[in-house]
């Protein structure tokens, strides 16, 4: 394996997502098989929740978008010490493995909704999405937890939205 940890990809494809899967196996302390136990682990455990997912939460990409977050916020623990692209790219594969089962498991109970937001998903286009959230949420983040302590206080978030919005 290298051990090279020079690392850095954009998501541009369906196809973009394996290669960038493969390229973190070889280039960080995520080894292909330890990388599959966590994705394969996170979607197991999470498979229940999709399951007791009413059809609303499935053609919405809001549900989508939570789950992901939920996600990240599970990877944190797993991969302690990996750089945001590696977690990032971890999640997105877990959401889309839990999109999967959705199509495998109950395509006949999906109406044209809920299976156009399950492909997207899926799509190259989704994976961007749901990439390019992770940034502006982190991102969104740190500018509102202005003493940074992680938190965002009743006062920051506040403060933030004042200083966007300047008329509250």
């Amino acid at each position: 394996m290298n051990s090279d940890n020079n690392f850095s990809a954009e998501v541009v494809s369906t196809d973009s997502v394996v290669i960038i899967n493969e390229e973190v196996s070889k280039n960080n302390s995520v080894g292909g098989d330890k990388y599959d136990v966590i994705v394969k682990g996170l979607i197991e455990k999470l498979r229940p929740l999709i399951r007791r997912w009413k059809s609303r939460d499935i053609g919405d990409w809001n549900s989508w978008l939570q789950l992901l977050q939920k996600v990240m916020g599970m990877v944190q623990s797993d991969l302690v010490g990996e750089g945001g692209v590696v977690k990032s790219v971890v999640a997105i594969d877990v959401v889309q493995g839990l999109a999967q089962i959705l199509i495998d498991e109950n395509v006949a109970n999906l109406n044209e909704q809920q299976m156009g937001t399950v492909k997207l998903v899926l799509s190259e286009e989704g994976a961007n999405l749901m990439k390019a959230s992770t940034g502006f949420l982190k991102n969104l983040m740190k500018m509102m937890d202005t003493n940074r302590d992680g938190k965002i206080s009743g006062d920051e978030f506040k403060s933030f939205w004042k200083k966007i919005f300047c008329c509250c």
